[in-house]
């Protein structure tokens, strides 16, 4: 008993030197103390959850209600055959995500339904949040008593015509029933999403996650680096799930934390030099014919396009027989939306080039605008709609909007909506 107790003691001698040692190296590495908890969230995050195939990650920071997101390394966008790009449907949970007809997403129309259908941008998408207090106005107009008022939400954030016009005619095409469409943008086409096409060289009417979603596709050099990262991040997820069976040892975290700090720094080497050569390695087709212009010219482009769209729209509507109304978003940067309080101008104020473009792009939109108007399209002017509210209603320094911010933008769509089909009865 004695010798076996002196020989485990041997064997056990150098494995404690080793916790020992590996506590202080681990202090020296990190900067504080070692924590197996702390340890084993850092390698659960290393771990490739099913489906997460893409490292790349595109995003472009926009957020949807009620998202769902399935795991690191999943691109918020994938590109679409008739729309540019959609929210991954691996990412995001949703029924009109894809906008195919399914049988979980039925899209047939219903004579017991009055059928909205609501496009745009982000700002389009976070109103339907408000969907109890529009339905509310709607209830009110003739056509729409005694049936349900259903919402169809093809709104997406980044979307700027003429992709508002490509999810119109998807709908129709695949047997949607419109009674009532709705068109809410304006800022992406002049601001936001123009200049990320201004930025990577993007032809204005492309869409302006195009680059992102589909540069991979025909580069022999970005699918190098591609097939690289996404080797690396199989290789640190199978090298956290091989040491998880020693994540009672020390040092065999210490081992394995020093292997996985090395394989995501390479991992970031290599998206560093991709992102450095993204233009260079980008395919023509990601940026679309060379167009010869400064920002200036892009946003004229761009929103003589969002008219053109719009009269389009407002044609379907026509030989459709349903109602049409498009609603130029507010916005703070353009002159004169409001009184900000403190924490808007503090906050929410701050973007410089938004404050450079979107005074300029605002006054060609609502002078498109007014030629729409005059044309006959139910075009109505929101940008000065929270001139006089001293309360706070934006929510970030770009474009969107906290909970009252979009009652109120609710509400000045539903008013007007029901004294335009009120005075036309």
């Amino acid at each position: 008993m004695k010798r076996a107790a002196l020989w485990i003691s041997i064997l056990l001698l150098p494995y404690g030197v080793a916790e020992c040692v590996s506590l202080g190296a681990y202090y020296l590495l990190e900067g504080e103390g070692f924590s197996f908890e702390r340890v084993a969230r850092r390698r659960q995050a290393s771990l490739l959850t099913e489906g997460a195939g893409d490292p790349s990650g595109n995003t472009n920071g926009a957020t949807f209600p009620n998202a769902a997101p399935a795991g690191p390394g999943v691109p918020k966008y994938v590109p679409h055959p008739y729309l540019g790009f959609v929210v991954n449907p691996a990412r995001f949970h949703g029924r009109h995500h894809w906008w195919i007809r399914t049988p979980d997403a039925p899209i047939a129309p219903r004579d017991d339904v009055f059928h909205v259908v609501l496009v745009g941008g982000s700002v389009a998408f976070n109103l339907s949040t408000e969907w109890d207090r529009l339905r509310s106005f709607i209830e009110k107009l003739p056509a729409a008593r005694g049936k349900d008022v259903e919402l169809f939400l093809l709104a997406t954030a980044a979307y700027k015509q003429p992709q508002q016009l490509q999810a119109v005619t998807l709908y129709l095409a695949l047997g949607g029933k419109i009674d009532l469409l709705l068109n809410v943008d304006g800022f992406n086409e002049v601001a936001s999403e123009i200049a990320r096409n201004i930025r990577d060289h993007v032809h204005p009417v492309y869409p302006s996650m195009w680059l992102p979603v589909t540069r991979d596709l025909g580069s022999g050099e970005n699918l190098e680096g591609l097939a690289w990262r996404l080797a690396i991040r199989r290789g640190r997820s199978a090298l956290a799930r091989g040491f998880e069976p020693l994540g009672f040892s020390v040092t065999a975290n210490l081992v394995w934390q020093l292997l996985d700090v090395s394989l995501e720094r390479e991992s970031q080497r290599l998206t560093a030099r991709d992102s450095s050569d993204y233009l260079a390695h980008a395919p023509q087709f990601s940026r679309g014919p060379a167009f010869d212009g400064h920002g200036r010219a892009y946003q004229e482009f761009s929103a003589e396009t969002w008219a053109n769209a719009s009269r389009v729209l407002a044609d379907l509507a026509k030989g459709g027989g349903f109602a049409y109304f498009h609603f130029l978003q507010p916005n703070q940067y353009v002159p004169g939306a409001k009184p900000f309080t403190p924490t808007e101008r503090k906050l929410y104020l701050t973007n410089a080039l938004y404050q450079r473009i979107v005074p300029t792009g605002y006054r060609q939109l609502r002078e498109s605008g007014r030629q729409l108007a005059r044309r006959g399209v139910r075009f109505f002017d929101l940008s000065p709609i929270f001139s006089e509210t001293t309360d706070t209603v934006f929510a970030d320094d770009c474009c969107h909007m906290n909970a009252l911010g979009r009652r109120l933008l609710a509400d000045a769509i539903g008013r007007r909506i029901v004294d335009a089909l009120r005075s036309q009865d």
